[in-house]
């Protein structure tokens, strides 16, 4: 099955173009593409982090996701640094709420 893959507007594309050139951006790209594909029955590299929150992770890099309506949304990418991790899951907490109360545009993700 193929989900529609949207984001939080800059959560991954702005993420990304950091990427470019980095170690792991082969990896984050099919990480991400599988994503799309698979949702939330990726398994491998996904874990919950409660309240409907999900988190891909690959080396240190860090995805987090939700899942709405049918659509998996990606509402924040981060580098994981444990001083900074729980006020960016918060974060993302507080963005897919939103999300979920429909007060958020969201757009598509491209993955190139």
């Amino acid at each position: 099955m193929s989900y529609r893959l949207k984001e939080w507007p800059g959560a991954w594309s702005d993420f990304a173009k950091g990427l470019k050139g980095m170690p792991h951006e082969a990896e984050m790209l099919t990480w991400m593409e599988r994503l799309g594909n698979e949702g939330l029955q990726l398994r491998r590299r996904v874990r919950p982090l409660g309240q409907g929150l999900f988190e891909l992770k690959i080396a240190h890099y860090r995805v987090a996701f939700g899942e709405h309506e049918g659509v998996v949304v990606v509402v924040l990418c981060f580098v994981k640094k444990k001083q900074r991790d729980q006020s960016s899951i918060n974060e993302a907490r507080r963005r897919l709420k939103i999300v979920k109360a429909g007060n958020k545009d969201l757009s598509d993700v491209a993955i190139h």
